[in-house]
């Protein structure tokens, strides 16, 4: 009975230790940028926001894309931006496409990744716009994202964050390990 016990807290402390991982595990958000368009500098009427709710509070902290781009007319590469933010502004970061590209108009394929920190707020929601930084045709579209995708890391806060079943799982055996022992401890010690 005794290596019973022993067996029993062995393993239920790893099993308690596991709560605290699913916490901070960051998850991808993906957002489909086919055919989001930039008429403009941004805030300019026309540009494509996208927004997600991830969660109160919830923090970004890096990002993946792979997505194909028309530029027309005068518009550069180089000027392609995306501006990702909380949902007041307030939070943001501006994410360069193609810093340093000097093509003008044409279709190409751009992926990068980086890291960054945004906090999004009590709304949870985490906006996208998509513009270019010098508006080349006034009233019409600059540039188009023809298909691709933006993925974000986003650590949910605590109070977000729902266990997988089988973390639940080996929880509640913990559990049930750690009150099993103590009651067989107290049947031993009456005796």
């Amino acid at each position: 009975m005794k290596k019973l016990n022993q067996t029993l807290r062995a393993i239920a402390i790893p099993a308690l230790a596991m709560l605290l991982p699913f916490m901070a595990q960051a998850v991808p958000v993906t957002f489909d940028v086919t055919g989001a368009e930039a008429w403009g500098d941004q805030g300019a009427n026309g540009n494509t926001v996208l927004t997600f709710n991830v969660g109160p509070n919830a923090k970004v902290t890096g990002f993946n894309f792979d997505f194909n781009v028309t530029v027309k007319g005068m518009s550069e590469f180089r000027e392609l931006n995306l501006f990702v933010s909380d949902s007041s502004l307030l939070d943001n970061e501006t994410l360069v496409v193609a810093p340093g590209d000097t093509g003008n108009n044409g279709t190409k394929s751009f992926a990068n990744s980086g890291l960054f920190e945004i906090t999004v707020g009590s709304d949870g929601i985490l906006r996208l716009e998509f513009f270019d930084r010098f508006d080349d045709f006034s009233n019409a579209v600059d540039d188009v994202w023809n298909f691709g995708s933006i993925t974000f890391d986003v650590e949910p806060t605590a109070a977000n964050t729902v266990p997988e079943p089988a973390s639940l799982a080996l929880v509640a055996l913990a559990l049930g390990a750690a009150g099993a022992s103590g009651a067989t401890r107290r049947r031993t010690l009456k005796s």
